[in-house]
C-alpha cells in the first residue's frame, strides 16, 4: 500500500536552526545599528545630512516612497502574513503578530519617552521635502522601519528563500526604511533605530513561538488567517494613511489581500459553502469600489471630526449591545418554533438555540442585502427546512414577528413624543413604552384570535387563506406568548439603547432626542421599497427627526453620523449571518413523519 500523501495544510517546512552564532549575528547587527543611530543624533549634524540626502532620494518618483510607507504599515505586514500558503503561514503568522504587537507597544512606549521632534519641526519649508500630511513629534524609533526588519528576519529563517530572495528581502527592509526619510517623516536615527528594534523583535518572536499553535494547524487555522488577511485588506484599503500620492496603490494592496485570502479560504479553507465565498468577495469589492467612487465627494475631516465626539470605548459597548440585541432575537425565534412543535418528531438539534440563532442571523442577511426587502422571503425558506413549516406557518411567524416589531416602535415612538412635548426624560418615554406595548400586544391577540376559521369553513374549504388565517391565529396564542413579547422588547430596548447612545453623542444631544433619532432610523429603514441594506431611508429617517428637534448640525454631519451608526450595525450583523452561511451553511431540510402544531 502506498502511503498516504499528507494534505496541503500539513506539509510544514522545517525551520531553519537557530543557532546561538545565528542570534548572535542578529544581535551584533542590532547593536551597531542602535549605536549608529545614538551617533547620529548625538552629533548635531543630522539636519546638514538629511538636506544633503533628500535631494538623492528626490531622484526617485514621491509616489514610490508614499506607497513604500503604506507598505510599511502594520495592517500591511498583518494582511501579508496572513494570506501565505498553510506550510509557512502556521509558523509565520503566530511569530508574526507577536513581532508586530509587541514591537508596537515597545516603539511607541520609546517614542513617548525619547520625545524626539521629526524634521518638519526643525527644517523650513526650503530645507525640506514633505509628502503626504507633515509629521512633528514622537520621531524615534521609526515603527515603519522595525516593522520591515522584524518581517524580513522571520521570513528569512522561515521560508528559507534563495540567495537571490534574501537579497530582495534586505532591500524591501532597506526601501521602507529610505521611504521615511524620503517622504520628510523620520530623521536616520529614527530609521537605523527602527530597524535595530525589529531585529530584536523579530528574533525574540522566534524564540517565545518556537512551534505553531494548535489552534493555527490545519484547516482552521486557515481560515483564522484568512479573516485576518480580509480585514487587513479593508482597513488597508479604506483608511485614509495621509499619503494622496498612494491612494491608488493602498486600494489595489488591500483588493490584493482580499482576493489572496478568499483564494486560501477556497483552497484550503474546507468550507461549508464554497460557492458563498466567491458572492462574498465579489460583493465586498463592488463595495469597496463605490466607496472609492463616494469617498471623494465627502468631507473626510468633517467625518472625523463627527466620529471623533464618540470614544472607542463607546463604540466597544454599542456594538456588544447591538450583538446581544440579535442574541435576544434569535432566543424569541426559538421559543415561538418550539411552542409550535412541543409534539412533533423534529430532532431536538432543530430546535436548539444555535440553530434557531443561525436562522435569525441567515434571514437578518438576506434582509440587509437583497433590494427591495425581498429578504424577507428568506424567512419562509429557512423556517420550512429548518422546522418543516409550511408556507401557512411560516408567513404567519413572519407576520407575527413584524407586527411585534412596529408595535414595539410605534409604542416608543409615541411614548417618545409625548416625553418630549411634556419635557421629561428617555426613561419615562421607555416606561410608557412598556405599558403600550403590552396592552397593545393584548389587543393585538385578541383581534388575529378572531381569524380563527369556524369548524364549519374549516370543513367545507382547506384553501389557501383558510390555512393561513389559521397559521395566523394561532401565531400569539401558543403559550409562550409572554416570554416572547418580552424579547421583543427587550432586544429593541438594547438595540435603540446602543443606537441611541452612539447618535446623542454624534449629534450632541439629549437621551430623548438621541433615542427619537434612532427611532426615527428605524422607522426610515422599515419602509417596504428601498436601498439594499436600506442606505439613504435610514439616514434620512434620523436627518428628518434632527431637523424636527432643531438640532443645530448642517445635513452633511448629520447624514455622516446616521451613515456612521447604520454601518456598524450593518457590519456587525453581516459579518455575524456570513460566518454562519460559510462555517455552517444553509440548515438542512427537515425530515418528520408528522408535524402537529401545539
Amino acid at each position: 500500500m502506498s502511503p498516504a500523501i499528507p494534505n496541503a495544510c500539513e506539509r510544514r517546512l522545517p525551520d531553519a536552526p537557530l543557532s546561538r552564532a545565528r542570534q548572535g549575528a542578529v544581535l551584533c547587527l542590532a547593536s551597531l545599528l542602535a549605536l549608529l543611530a545614538l551617533a547620529l543624533r548625538g552629533s548635531g549634524r543630522e539636519p546638514l545630512w538629511l538636506a544633503q540626502l533628500q535631494p538623492t532620494l528626490a531622484q526617485f518618483s514621491p509616489t514610490l516612497w508614499s506607497l513604500l510607507s503604506v507598505a510599511g504599515l502594520g495592517w500591511a505586514a498583518l494582511g501579508f502574513v496572513s494570506v501565505q500558503k498553510p506550510a509557512l503561514a502556521e509558523r509565520l503568522w503566530p511569530t508574526g503578530l507577536f513581532a508586530l504587537l509587541v514591537g508596537g507597544v515597545l516603539a511607541q512606549v520609546l517614542k513617548k519617552s525619547i520625545n524626539a521632534t521629526r524634521p518638519p519641526s526643525v527644517l523650513g519649508a526650503g530645507e525640506l521635502w514633505v509628502t503626504g500630511d507633515p509629521l512633528y513629534f514622537n520621531a524615534m524609533p521609526s515603527g515603519h522601519s522595525a516593522t520591515a526588519a522584524s518581517l524580513m528576519l522571520l521570513l528569512w529563517f522561515l521560508a528559507r528563500p534563495p540567495r537571490w530572495g534574501q537579497v530582495l528581502l534586505v532591500w524591501a527592509a532597506v526601501a521602507v526604511g529610505l521611504a521615511r526619510i524620503g517622504v520628510g517623516a523620520h530623521w536616520p536615527s529614527d530609521v537605523l533605530a527602527g530597524w535595530a528594534l525589529g531585529l530584536v523583535m523579530g528574533l525574540l518572536a522566534l524564540r517565545v513561538v518556537p512551534q505553531p499553535p494548535a489552534w493555527m494547524q490545519g484547516p482552521a487555522g486557515v481560515r483564522a488567517r484568512a479573516a485576518a488577511g480580509l480585514l487587513s485588506g479593508c482597513v488597508l484599503a479604506l483608511t485614509p494613511w495621509g499619503y494622496p500620492l498612494a491612494e491608488s496603490g493602498q486600494w489595489l494592496m488591500g483588493l490584493g489581500l482580499i482576493a489572496a485570502a478568499a483564494w486560501q479560504l477556497w483552497r484550503h479553507g474546507a468550507l461549508a459553502r464554497p460557492a458563498a465565498l466567491l458572492r462574498m468577495v465579489l460583493g465586498l469589492l463592488l463595495l469597496l469600489a463605490l466607496l472609492a467612487w463616494a469617498a471623494p465627494q465627502v468631507d473626510l475631516q468633517q467625518w472625523q471630526a463627527s466620529l471623533a465626539r464618540v470614544a472607542p470605548s463607546d463604540w466597544l459597548l454599542a456594538s456588544l449591545a447591538l450583538l446581544l440585541s440579535l442574541g435576544l432575537r434569535g432566543w424569541r425565534v426559538q421559543l415561538e418554533w418550539r411552542a409550535r412543535r412541543t409534539r412533533s418528531e423534529l430532532p431536538a438539534a432543530s430546535l436548539s438555540y444555535g440553530a434557531s440563532l443561525r436562522l435569525l442571523l441567515l434571514h437578518t442577511l438576506a434582509l440587509n442585502w437583497a433590494p427591495l426587502r425581498s429578504g424577507e422571503l428568506g424567512y419562509l425558506w429557512l423556517a420550512q427546512r429548518q422546522y418543516g413549516a409550511t408556507a401557512a406557518e411560516a408567513l404567519a411567524s413572519l407576520v407575527w414577528l413584524r407586527l411585534q416589531d412596529l408595535l414595539v416602535l410605534g409604542s416608543l415612538s409615541l411614548a417618545a413624543v409625548l416625553a418630549w412635548w411634556l419635557g421629561q426624560g428617555a426613561g419615562l418615554a421607555l416606561l410608557m413604552s412598556a405599558a403600550c406595548f403590552l396592552a397593545g400586544s393584548a389587543l393585538l391577540r385578541g383581534v388575529l384570535a378572531r381569524l380563527q376559521p369556524s369548524t364549519e369553513l374549516q370543513a367545507l374549504s382547506q384553501g389557501r387563506w383558510a390555512r393561513l388565517r389559521a397559521a395566523l391565529a394561532q401565531a400569539p396564542s401558543l403559550g409562550a406568548q409572554r416570554p416572547i413579547a418580552l424579547l421583543s422588547l427587550a432586544n429593541w430596548w438594547l438595540k435603540l439603547a446602543a443606537l441611541s447612545g452612539l447618535l446623542m453623542a454624534l449629534l450632541g444631544g439629549s437621551p430623548l432626542q438621541g433615542l427619537l433619532a434612532a427611532i426615527g432610523g428605524e422607522l426610515g429603514g422599515m419602509w417596504p421599497i428601498q436601498a439594499t441594506a436600506g442606505l439613504g431611508s435610514y439616514e434620512a429617517g434620523v436627518a428628518g427627526v434632527a431637523a424636527w428637534l432643531g438640532v443645530e448640525m448642517t445635513l452633511p454631519l448629520v447624514l455622516a453620523a446616521a451613515l456612521a451608526v447604520h454601518g456598524l450595525a450593518l457590519l456587525l450583523s453581516t459579518v455575524a449571518g456570513l460566518l454562519v452561511l460559510l462555517f455552517y451553511g444553509f440548515p438542512a431540510r427537515a425530515r418528520v413523519a408528522t408535524l402537529r402544531v401545539a
